[in-house]
């Protein structure tokens, strides 16, 4: 993982309509309602072969946990199925353009079998001033291949 992955994918993600006025950031959610912030869960590899001619390929699997500051008022059903809505909305969009190849890419080899979805909404936590948060997990799988020359 990289910094300028990390950012492509917030550029990528500010243009989800159903993110319209959330600040997106990484690794700092602010206790303000309308902010997001993406957390690094980790990366596995999930498969690894070798050529003939030492190079290695591996398919990996990274993780990231999207938190998102939403307004919320307990009792308030028009609200929470405006919150609802705009989840259903965000994951809808991440499957589309990810099959259209729009999403960004982590791998550097076979770019049509890169995916990234986004998985159940769920509310991690309440608070009295208004807010809620709600953690998306975003999960990209991708294929990296390596020579065998390893610089140390």
């Amino acid at each position: 993982m990289n910094e300028t992955y990390f950012e492509q994918l917030l550029q990528w993600l500010a243009r989800c309509p159903a993110l319209t006025g959330i600040d997106l950031r990484v690794d700092d959610l602010p206790p303000a309602a309308g902010t997001g912030a993406l957390f690094p869960k980790g990366v596995e590899q999930t498969d690894r072969w070798q050529n003939l001619l030492g190079q290695v390929t591996a398919r990996q699997k990274m993780q990231l946990v999207l938190r998102l500051n939403l307004p919320f008022v307990p009792g308030d059903a028009n609200l929470s199925a405006q919150t609802a809505r705009r989840l259903l909305e965000l994951q809808a969009w991440v499957a589309e353009q990810s099959a259209a190849g729009f999403a960004p890419q982590l791998g550097n080899a076979d770019p049509m079998q890169e995916t990234l979805t986004a998985g159940a909404a769920r509310l991690e936590q309440a608070n009295d001033e208004g807010s809620a948060v709600y953690t998306i997990t975003l999960t990209a799988h991708y294929t990296m291949k390596w020579s065998d020359t390893f610089e140390d």
